[in-house]
């Protein structure tokens, strides 16, 4: 017997008939980042991180009794070996989506400036600017980054 893939919606009413229709159980975990968008010539800084393959938004997770700007320069600082010029930060808005292996991520999101030269350091092996034409790089980056942050960008028009 052929199998067939029924969406969640026909498999609940499947269901009610009394037709028996196992549905896979996914469990994501939820994580709150805090991410700066830096903004050169069209494009926008991504990164890196040893052992990842997806490039990621310069940024991270908030830790114990910090607010969203105190996080954000704490890991600008550690990621990319600069100070973000707090006066420049604008704040963006909140983006909410799926992430890369079963993480449903909400990115606090920021755009702003930094003082000093960025390099990777730390955890960050490798920093890129990224623009919408950019194939190559595109198809390099995170899910959020492909379905979240480039359409968002391109609709505020921070990058065209």
């Amino acid at each position: 017997m052929a199998r067939k893939s029924f969406s969640i919606l026909e498999k609940f009413k499947k269901e009610k008939e009394g037709i028996k229709v196992n549905i896979m159980k996914i469990t994501m975990e939820k994580v709150h980042k805090v991410a700066l968008i830096l903004i050169r010539n069209n494009k926008f800084l991504v990164c890196k991180e040893d052992g990842l393959d997806k490039y990621i938004m310069p940024g991270g997770k908030i830790e114990n009794n910090e607010n969203f700007i105190r996080c954000l320069i704490r890991e600008i600082n550690e990621e990319l070996g600069a100070k973000v010029n707090k006066n420049s930060l604008r704040y963006l808005g909140k983006l909410i989506g799926e992430g890369e292996k079963n993480t449903f991520l909400e990115v606090e999101l920021y755009q702003g400036k930094v003082v000093g030269k960025l390099k990777p350091s730390g955890e960050i092996k490798t920093i890129e600017w990224v623009g919408k034409n950019d194939k190559n790089k595109i198809k390099q980056s995170s899910r959020f980054i492909k379905n979240k942050i480039i359409p968002f960008l391109l609709k505020k028009g921070i990058i065209n």
